[in-house]
């Protein structure tokens, strides 16, 4: 029987036209899709899911190493900020000090008694505010964990759900000046007029973190644990962005003429020991090793109320002693429920 070659031919080239067309399709709807509208995920400490369209999220690391976390353990700002407070402080109270030595005036008593009280004052501030982590890290220090230790508590942590809430605010900007001249000095806060918060329910999580790597690199190391969910299909991401939309929209009704609307998640280890929420930090020592004896609460206590910008000192001292570094705890969340290696029910669904 002879063969048709003009058929053959044209048979093949319809056949590539319709996966070139079945590719143009899918290309098109990935871009018009209802996800691309929302939301990046990155604003609720969610990741989009790994690998091919539709499949779950990337299977378990074997291994997570360390990594740096960043000058003064990613809290430079605030530690330089309170370093300044710090300074005026004591550059103030030191000048007047010496204008009551010199001149022996006893009404310079009175501002150096004021200058002391609120130097005392703002420590007790400092304290609940707790700039860097520091008392974190001390506390945690004394405790006295090895590597070994922490390792079993963090993969004690990688067997605990991650509770997820979303939060919503509408806020504004308030700028307040005070003085004259050149002691003239503008200051802004930010006051929250409205916020909405809720929790996200799912119905499968898995741990995708990997098992803690590097510890044995550090004689003494501050390590920072930061809870992060990843979402696992495209279910769970519109979800997610769902309830945050509708908390927006309700936050958006407060906004004042110059305010705003933010929103984000928050992911904590509600783990019976050891919680983690938002983040905590864990030190860890290798085995044999032995921190230095000023490393203690009440060390760092006595230098911020002996004088203004000694806990500063101190603090710069702990962070230049200390590697800081941080570990990453992942869970990837499904709105479905999900069987297979690695995938556990959620309690509370």
């Amino acid at each position: 029987m002879p063969v048709d070659i003009a058929r053959i031919a044209r048979d093949f080239d319809a056949q590539m036209a319709a996966k070139a067309k079945m590719a143009e399709s899918k290309q098109d709807d990935s871009e018009k899709g209802g996800l691309a509208a929302a939301p990046p995920l990155q604003q609720y400490g969610a990741t989009e899911p790994a690998g091919k369209e539709g499949s779950l999220a990337k299977s378990d690391v074997a291994e997570q190493h360390l990594e740096r976390a960043g000058v003064f353990g990613g809290h430079g700002c605030t530690v330089c900020a309170v370093g300044v407070f710090e300074g005026f402080i004591c550059v103030w109270l030191t000048l007047v000090l010496v204008a009551l030595i010199q001149t022996r005036n006893g009404f310079l008593i009175f501002f150096v008694l004021f200058g002391c009280c609120f130097h005392c004052c703002t420590q007790r501030g400092i304290t609940t505010m707790d700039p860097g982590a520091v008392n974190a890290t001390l506390e945690s220090l004394e405790k006295g964990m090895d590597d070994d230790h922490t390792a079993a508590v963090f993969e004690e942590l990688r067997k605990v759900p991650a509770t997820v809430k979303v939060v919503a605010e509408a806020s504004h900007t308030e700028t307040e000046t005070s003085g004259a001249g050149e002691n003239q000095q503008t200051t802004t806060r930010t006051v929250i007029d409205h916020r909405e918060d809720e929790k996200f329910s799912y119905a499968s999580w898995k741990d995708v973190s990997g098992r803690v790597a590097g510890l044995d690199e550090y004689k003494v190391a501050a390590v920072e644990v930061v809870p992060k969910i990843e979402c696992a299909d495209a279910a769970t991401t519109a979800s997610l962005q769902s309830l945050t939309q509708r908390l927006l929209e309700t936050c958006k009704k407060h906004v004042t003429r110059n305010g705003r609307a933010e929103s984000h998640a928050e992911a904590e280890l509600k783990h019976p020991k050891y919680e983690v929420g938002g983040s905590r930090v864990f030190v860890t020592r290798s085995a044999g090793e032995e921190h230095a004896s000023w490393m203690n609460t009440s060390t760092y206590t006595a230098c911020r109320f002996a004088w203004p910008g000694l806990g500063t000192v101190y603090r710069i001292l702990l962070f230049t002693s200390v590697a800081n570094v941080r570990y990453t705890i992942t869970k990837s969340i499904s709105v479905n429920k999900q069987q297979g290696d690695g995938w556990n029910e959620w309690q509370d669904v």
